[in-house]
């Protein structure tokens, strides 16, 4: 668990190791919301530039949104959605 690696760089009995753990873990993280920026961008996408949908797991998706209000100069706010939840409000 990140949080446990986290607490353990400061107080566990193997920091370096924690902090190399959770270096690694947000380099994956960093290569997955390029990833998934250049799905979305790939994909039509109906309701831009408010709402976007993509497959990228739950923690991912407000990093995306970020990204995508970054992008719009934050002028608006901007919603990363799994597909299959939004249709079943539709």
């Amino acid at each position: 668990m990140p949080v446990e690696m986290a607490y353990g760089v400061f107080f566990g009995p193997t920091p370096r190791e924690n902090m190399l753990k959770l270096y690694e873990l947000n380099e994956e993280r960093k290569v997955s919301v390029i990833k998934h920026m250049a799905e979305i961008d790939e994909i039509q996408q109906e309701y831009a530039p408010y709402i976007y949908f993509t497959d990228a797991v739950g923690g991912l998706r407000g990093l995306l949104a970020q990204q995508l209000m970054n992008r719009h100069n934050n002028e608006h706010p901007v919603s990363c959605s799994s597909k299959c939840r939004w249709f079943l409000f539709r």
